[in-house]
């Protein structure tokens, strides 16, 4: 409780709305709550912006008691590298045809459709990793994501595996 006390206003207020957001987050799906289910990802960047604030508070102070700042400085460093990337890896999955295609079949998904009902929509932030690789022969690449579905009467987590051959275009390879 001590350390909650030492940090600056901004600081506070930054990573209470990233606890609500995750807390909210958790409960809109064990309600379920169907409105903004993207809060739980989005806690992430908001805890992350909080801690960037809680370490530059702290390198004001140690600044003035003339004690080093190293640590907090290379805090800092990784903590927007880690943004950086996620942020990256958020901008390329949502422009990619591997996306498309991974949202294409779980629309027409009959397993899915018998569970949750006609689906409404996608979460905003799909979460998942990806490697490309482009050569003279063309592109190849696999992408694994988890895709929340909202349908009519529920929602699934799903785990998708895409794929893409040089000569081929993206697939699924696995959908749990």
């Amino acid at each position: 409780m001590t350390f909650y006390k030492s940090i600056n206003p901004i600081s506070k207020l930054t990573l209470t709305i990233a606890l609500m957001l995750f807390l909210y987050g958790i409960l809109s799906r064990l309600i379920p709550i169907y409105f903004f289910w993207e809060s739980l990802t989005l806690s992430w960047f908001v805890f992350l912006i909080g801690l960037i604030l809680v370490l530059v508070s702290k390198i004001k102070k140690r600044k003035l008691k003339k004690e080093g700042t190293a640590i907090h400085k290379i805090g800092i460093g990784i903590i927007c590298f880690i943004a950086i990337v996620q942020i990256f890896t958020f901008v390329v999955l949502q422009n990619s045809e591997a996306l498309k295609i991974v949202k294409e079949n779980l629309i027409y998904n009959d397993e899915i459709i018998d569970e949750i009902g006609e689906i409404k929509e996608f979460s905003l932030i799909p979460i998942g990793n990806f490697s490309f690789t482009s050569n003279m022969n063309g592109k190849s690449g696999m992408v694994n994501l988890r895709v929340i579905v909202k349908g009519e009467s529920g929602f699934k987590i799903m785990f998708v595996q895409s794929r893409k051959d040089f000569d081929s275009d993206w697939r699924i390879v696995r959908i749990k």
